[in-house]
């Protein structure tokens, strides 16, 4: 075949490589009785048969009726291809004089990431080397002034994966991060050194992700897989990092990847993680989830969405109640709330909160010298300095950018200048201009540890609406005013005034001050037969079950029939696995077994009871609970939706990571295999490695639940 050269920048593109890929796919594809003919067309390219070759139908009238469509998508990215050569073969100049030509070619299809992702896939799957597809990229990026991005290049990344080559994968992906500024594939890399403890080489990669994409961004993308990886508790503390911010085009970004893949379980469980973020709009996280569900037709499974708003007391907007209520109807169930009758969808109020951009300069803007010394300054923690800085930046008549307030307000608070944090917090929100909601809860925290409830209902009236709607504020004005000596106020009046009603500082106050709990039982009452509102009298009995008065809590749990179906415990679990209280979780459980609560519910309370044995290695308790009270309970009772007599709790309920940790535990302790078979459809970890397949690539997958220590010391790096 002819070479059709063309040298740009010293490289040197040739229709071979182009013409390789097209005959290679007509060789695995079934063709007419003309093949012969097609592959002698092939073979004899000229320079202008091979420009022309696959703008005409040449080719595809050899081929039976029976090519499938990837070819034709092939033969697509193939004819962009060549004309993208034609037109660069030309010279410089007239790539600028065509640059509509280059824009309508590059954008033919529904994005320009699309397109170059199909014509590298497309080179890949047919054996081209990657040196040469890796050439056509370079070709795409530097001579059709395209911006390259992580979708474009994922295919460079992607062919060493599939082959299990995480070495020249890394390589390849920090090559990319170099030159372009791009991540592809980041989170399988991640994924991939997390299981397998590969210490280094997962720190490279979180150090790149760090430079290009922001501490915060890349913390948020490790919570989320260790939720994939049924890390839970890694992400917990991921998430707990002081002054974490997560933008709720992060938070799109992260509900749509698992809808599509259809991780819906994953989606619940990120939601439940990202419990303690104050600015994750968890609502939205819901929706994205419901509409998961929907699109399933799984209405069981949306109904059970609003058991997760009960339960992480999340509260949800008019929109979302209006989405699953109206599915709920549509799917004959009842619907256990009040539909709305109609919501305001002009705007979207989440993105609208806050729009930083038109508050003051773009962050992009670039700093002057004096905006740079006030910087460095602030870095080196000479807080005075910087404030000589913004005086002579204000006696100009300038400003800092609102990202410089934000720190300076941050530097008050680590050096506990609170009054000075307070004054230019004050004077931002009184301007209309907001700090960023991390620096808004930090000041929440150390004005309600200081006890100054003070100035929170100073700067209540100056807040923005939805910050005052989330039950942070009004739980930092009540451990302000207990942590003042002031719970009197609370309990005559104060905590009736205080709305949305501050759960937090109530259970706090039934911890600290046990003499004035006749007081706050006294509330918890007139909330429930004022306002039909139980969960004050919920945290009345979370009190008792930790302080180990389970006479009272059940006195407390059988007075309220609505327990029944609906009770947070949440804190006891974490109570139970932090303390390995086994008794905690007997309790928890015979009080659980009588309600109406769901299977799922009920056998995460189990499970939470076998991690406390574990804890305490008590192997052989932990595996009786799941042999003799779950896998061989006879215990039935009435399904509150099916109406249908259902076991208590099956295997299939119990926390799978749980059963993992057992299952190791066992191993290792006792030599053995367990007594107790794999649920059904969930293979537990063997004794070394379990294989799975993820992403087409068969990986060795440790189902263990802890991080190794590697890995431990790496995310704890992150959260600190």
């Amino acid at each position: 075949m002819i070479m059709l050269s063309m040298t740009t920048s010293g490289r040197t593109i040739t229709a071979r490589v182009i013409a390789h890929c097209f005959r290679s796919a007509l060789q695995t594809t079934p063709i007419g009785r003309n093949s012969s003919s097609a592959a002698a067309i092939i073979n004899g390219l000229n320079d202008s048969e091979s420009a022309s070759l696959l703008s005409s139908n040449t080719a595809r009238v050899q081929v039976s009726d029976g090519l499938d469509k990837k070819l034709s998508q092939l033969e697509q990215s193939l004819r962009r291809a060549l004309r993208a050569i034609s037109l660069v073969r030309t010279d410089t100049a007239a790539v600028a004089e065509n640059d509509t030509i280059t824009k309508l070619l590059l954008t033919k299809d529904r994005s320009k990431d699309k397109s170059v992702y199909q014509l590298l896939n497309s080179l890949l799957e047919a054996n081209v080397d990657i040196r040469h597809v890796r050439e056509v990229f370079e070709l795409y990026v530097n001579n059709l002034a395209v911006k390259p991005t992580a979708v474009m290049a994922g295919p460079l990344v992607k062919h060493y994966i599939l082959k299990d080559n995480y070495s020249e994968a890394l390589n390849e992906f920090l090559r990319l991060a170099d030159e372009y500024r791009i991540t592809p594939w980041k989170s399988q890399l991640i994924m991939h050194f997390l299981e397998n403890g590969d210490q280094s080489n997962l720190q490279k990669v979180i150090d790149v992700s760090d430079k290009i994409h922001g501490e915060m961004n890349t913390i948020s993308d490790l919570a989320v897989i260790c939720v994939e990886l049924g890390k839970s508790k890694q992400a917990k503390r991921l998430l707990d990092t002081p002054g974490l911010s997560i933008k709720i085009a992060k938070i799109d970004t992260i509900c749509e990847r698992l809808v599509r893949e259809e991780k819906l379980a994953i989606l619940e469980e990120t939601i439940r993680c990202f419990r303690n973020v104050f600015d994750a709009n968890r609502d939205r996280m819901v929706y994205h989830l419901i509409n998961g569900y929907i699109n399933q037709q799984k209405p069981d499974k949306a109904l059970d969405c609003w058991t997760l708003i009960q339960e992480e007391a999340i509260r949800p907007s008019d929109k979302t109640l209006l989405v699953l209520g109206n599915y709920l109807k549509d799917s004959g169930l009842t619907v256990p709330f009040e539909i709305p009758a109609k919501i305001q969808l002009t705007d979207d109020p989440i993105r609208s909160r806050f729009d930083y951009g038109k508050q003051q300069q773009q962050q992009t803007e670039v700093l002057n010298n004096s905006q740079k010394k006030f910087n460095i300054a602030l870095q080196e923690g000479d807080i005075d300095t910087a404030l000589t800085i913004k005086s002579e930046l204000e006696a100009e008549g300038k400003s800092l950018l609102m990202s410089q307030n934000c720190s300076l307000i941050e530097s008050f608070l680590n050096a506990d200048r609170l009054d000075e944090a307070f004054s230019l917090s004050e004077s931002l929100l009184s301007s209309k201009l907001f700090p960023m909601p991390r620096i808004i809860r930090f000041l929440f925290s150390k004005l309600s540890s200081a006890g100054d409830y003070q100035k929170l209902e100073q700067l209540e009236p100056i807040l923005p609406e939805f910050i005052l709607q989330h039950n942070s504020f009004t739980n930092s004005v009540a451990i302000a005013y207990i942590n003042s000596g002031k719970i009197d106020e609370l309990i005559n009046g104060k905590f009736l005034q205080l709305k949305p009603f501050p759960l937090g500082g109530y259970l706090r106050a039934l911890e600290v001050r046990p003499d004035v709990e006749e007081k706050l039982i006294t509330i918890a009452n007139a909330l429930i037969r004022e306002m039909d509102y139980h969960l004050p009298m919920n945290m009345v009995w979370i009190n008792c079950m930790k302080s180990g008065r389970y006479d009272d809590a059940k006195r407390i749990y059988d007075s309220c029939p609505k327990f029944k179906d609906f009770l947070l415990f949440s804190s006891l679990l974490d109570t139970i696995r932090e303390n390995n209280n086994t008794e905690l979780a007997k309790q928890l459980i015979e009080m659980v077994s009588t309600s109406n609560l769901t299977q799922k519910t009920i056998g995460v309370v189990y499970s939470a009871l076998i991690d406390a044995y574990i804890g305490t290695d008590q192997i052989t308790e932990a595996e009786d609970v799941v042999f003799n009270q779950v896998i061989n309970n006879n215990t039935t009772r009435i399904d509150p939706k099916s109406k249908q007599p259902e076991q208590l709790v099956t295997l299939q309920h119990l926390n799978r990571s749980t059963l993992n940790r057992l299952v190791k535990a066992i191993h290792v302790k006792e030599n053995r295999e367990p007594k107790f078979p794999s649920p059904a459809g969930r293979p537990l970890a063997t004794s070394s490695y379990s294989t799975t397949t993820r992403n087409n690539t068969e990986r060795r997958v440790d189902e263990d639940d802890s991080a190794s220590s590697s890995d431990e010391e790496v995310l704890d790096a992150k959260s600190k």
